[in-house]
Formats: structure tokens, sequence, C-alpha cells
């Protein structure tokens, strides 16, 4: 063999050997799979919300609430629901400390917008309160006085719904405060004066420019005082002074003036000689009706406006209006009116205008046959001329009983009956009584039905 051949065959074996060492060291690729790559690992599913905690706001300071009692549901982000419950004495709520509130009470802010929230309010476990959060500004609480807060809300959400229950305990350190709308009264008129967040056991004390000043009595958790201005005093500005304990409060009030009527009256002198010109007459109605006028008691005994005292068919005319100015047989000093005078047939029954206790049931040489009844913090009324009592002294009598009859007993120029309403020792308008209710809304001045009376004698 040539040695060109021989090269020629060294050659090709080189490269046949290459050829084969390369296929042994390629990598065969894998065959190909269609199988889903495995999934992520995932944490286990968890509840989206939880009862939520309330945000309280009193004052300055602020604290958080969780609910004691709840249940409660919500969706979860795979739309699973997740339930869960309790249920806690509120022990630990009564024996915890209590927040102090002011004036202002305290706000709510929910973790989570509610559907509804209602608050009760409770002291020495009773429920003095109760009802939606957003009309707590109508309870008036006690300073001083340690209240158990209770708060009920109500979650209505597509993915959280249900109720919690949540307590604190607070104690109201309030300012008092005294409220007298409109802060204007007229000459003869009644200006009632409320006191709120008066501490328990404080005294209440007031002082005016004016003749009298008024006697705070309790009610409905506060205080209640009556400020009579006399018809015959003077409009213009006054000064009253209020005082809780030694801590004074100072307003001033507006009287308006009043134009009152004017009449000429003729009285026989066989009635003056034994009435108002009678030294005797005078000191025995002073004596016995003084002491009288001063007594308070603490207890309301009325309840709504008073009534007119007689059966409305029965009255024939108001002869003589509350305040007018009388000038009594052309005298040159008149005297004034303190009363309304009801002309009636004799024998008309007399009615109590109002439910309360008679102070007095006789007869006295001014007035004739008298009745004084008190129907509580000082109002009373007063019933002259009557032809005979259906009532006695210390008897308890409701608005509407029976306790005297119309006459002509005493100062009186005709069968009527004079009737009259002092607070404080002022005679004051006693329309103003049949008209509305001292303490409460106006109303139309009402009378009692009643079986007809006997009599057809002329009143003056």
């Amino acid at each position: 063999m040539s040695v060109r051949n021989s090269i020629r065959v060294g050659a090709f074996l080189l490269a046949l050997c290459l050829l084969l060492a390369g296929c042994t060291s390629r990598e065969v690729p894998p065959e190909s799979s269609s199988a889903p790559p495995p999934e992520p690992s995932l944490p286990p599913p968890v509840a989206r919300y939880t009862p939520p905690e309330l945000s309280v706001t009193a004052g300055d300071s602020c604290f958080a609430l969780q609910p004691e009692e709840y249940v409660w549901s919500s969706v979860d982000q795979y739309g699973d629901i997740g339930q869960e419950s309790r249920t806690a004495a509120p022990s630990s709520s009564e024996e915890s400390e209590a927040v102090s509130l002011g004036n202002d009470g305290f706000q709510i802010i929910a973790q989570l917008p509610y559907a509804s929230l209602q608050v009760e309010m409770a002291k020495d476990g009773e429920t003095v309160f109760t009802d939606a959060f957003a009309n707590l500004k109508q309870f008036t609480p006690q300073t001083g006085v340690d209240y158990l807060v209770t708060l009920t809300g109500q979650w209505e959400e597509d993915d959280y719904y249900g109720s919690c229950v949540y307590r604190f305990k607070a104690n109201y350190a309030l300012e008092p405060q005294f409220a007298f709308e409109p802060g204007t009264v007229s000459l003869g008129e009644v200006m009632v004066i409320y006191g709120y967040h008066i501490p328990a056991g404080a005294t209440v004390t007031a002082t005016t420019d004016l003749k009298q000043a008024p006697t705070f009595f309790d009610y409905e958790g506060g205080k209640v005082g009556f400020l009579a201005v006399q018809y015959n005093g003077a409009p213009g500005n006054y000064a009253l002074q209020i005082k809780v304990n030694d801590k004074a409060y100072d307003y001033q009030i507006k009287v308006n003036d009043v134009q009152w009527e004017v009449e000429h009256l003729q009285v026989e002198e066989s009635v003056t000689s034994s009435t108002i010109n009678s030294a005797a007459a005078q000191e025995e109605y002073t004596r016995v009706t003084a002491p009288l006028k001063k007594i308070s008691d603490a207890k309301q005994y009325w309840q709504g406006p008073f009534m007119v005292p007689l059966p409305q068919d029965k009255i024939k005319s108001i002869t003589s209006e509350y305040g007018l100015v009388r000038y009594i047989n052309n005298n040159k000093n008149p005297s004034r009116h303190d009363a309304i005078d009801y002309a009636a047939p004799a024998g008309t029954p007399v009615y109590a205008t109002a439910s309360g206790r008679v102070l007095y049931a006789g007869f006295l040489q001014m007035t004739g046959n008298t009745v004084v009844i008190e129907h509580g913090f000082g109002v009373k009324s007063w019933y002259f001329h009557m032809s005979a009592l259906h009532t006695q002294t210390d008897a308890m009598v409701n608005q509407g009983d029976p306790i005297g009859a119309v006459g002509t007993t005493g100062f009186s120029t005709g069968n009527h009956l004079h009737f009259g309403v002092t607070i404080n020792s002022m005679w004051v308008n006693p329309h103003s009584f049949l008209a509305h209710d001292l303490l409460g809304d106006p109303t139309t001045e009402t009378s009692a039905s009643a079986p007809e009376s006997s009599g057809e004698e002329a009143s003056q």
C-alpha cells in the first residue's frame, strides 16, 4: 500500500473515532410531559373579620372596648363562613374603675361600620335609660353617680354580620346647669327654672332683685324652682343668682309690663264694715292665711294642667279679672284683684282644680267659706265666698273632687267663686295654670262635666 493510501485510511479511522466519541457524550433529551406543575404551598384559610372593638372618646381621653359578649359570622377569602360566639358575665366591667365623663358625655367610633347601636344606662343594678345611642343626649345623668354603660351593636354586611355587647363603668363629673327659657316673664306670671347635674345632697338657693326668690325641689333627677313675679311690680331687667352650695351662677331676666284692667266697684257699707274695713276681719285673715302661704310640700301632687273649678255650662261670666286695678266706693287709693271671679248660680258645685292636700277648710269673716289646697312645690289654689264646704282640713283630694258650692259669703256682692293661685306667697295669674301644665306642654283651659246645680241668683 502506498504511503498516500495509508494516510487516507488513518484519517478516516480518526474521524470515525471522534464521531463515535461525540455520540456517546451527548445527553438524551427527556420525554415531553403534559402534567401541570405542582401548586405552591398556601396557608390555611383564616377568618377575614373578627368581632370589632369600639373606640370611646371622653373629653381628652380615649380607650378601646373589646366585646364581652358576641355572636359573630364572617366570610374568608375562599367564601367559607366562620362563626364564633362568646358569653361573659359583666362582673369585670362592674368591678372596674369608673371612667370620668364631663358635660359632653362620650363618643363612639367603631372599628367596622355598624347597622345599629343601642345604649343602656344602669344605676345600682336598675336600668334608668335605654335607647339608640344617637338619643343618649336625652338622658339626664346625676353627677357623682356610677353608671354601668352597656352598648349593643349590630352588624349586617355581606361578608361579616353579628351582634356584640360592650360594657364599661362611667361616673359623670358634671358642671351644674340651669335652664329657664325663654328668659323673660311678664308681671303676675311664673318662670320655671330647671336645674341639671346637681350633686347629690347639694344645697341650691337663689336670690333676686325682685321681692321673692324661688325655692328648689327635687324633680326628675334634678331640681325645679318657680320664680313668681308680683303683679304690681315694675318691668325691667333683674339679676338672678343661683348658688349650688357655695358656687354662684349669675343670670339676668327680663320682666315685661302688662296693661291691667280698671274696675270701679260699689259695695254696700254693711258688707265693707264687716270685711275690708274691719280690723278684726283683717287680723283673722292674716293670722290664718299667712302661715299657709309659707307651706311647700316637697312632693308634686298635681299632674297636667289645672281645670276650671266650675262646670263650664254654669259659668255666666268672669266678673273680675286677675290683676285688675279696683276702686271701691270711689276710694282714690285703688286695691288690686289677685284672682279670677267666676259668676255662677248659688249652689253650683266647686271642684278641686288639681290634686293636692287641703291646708284649710273653714269660715273667715273676710272671705267667707274658704278652701286652700297645696298642690306640691308651694303651688296653692284658693277658693273664697262659698255657700258650703264639702271637704275638710288635711284631706287629700283629686282633681275634680267637690270641695264646696258657689255662694256670696264674706266680702262679696253676689254669687260667684273667687279663684286664686299663689306661689311663695305671691298671687299669680290662674289663667297660666289653666292654659298649660306648669311643668309640661300648653293645652286649652278645661273644666269638669258635672251634675247641674240649683239656684239662679245673679252675681257681680
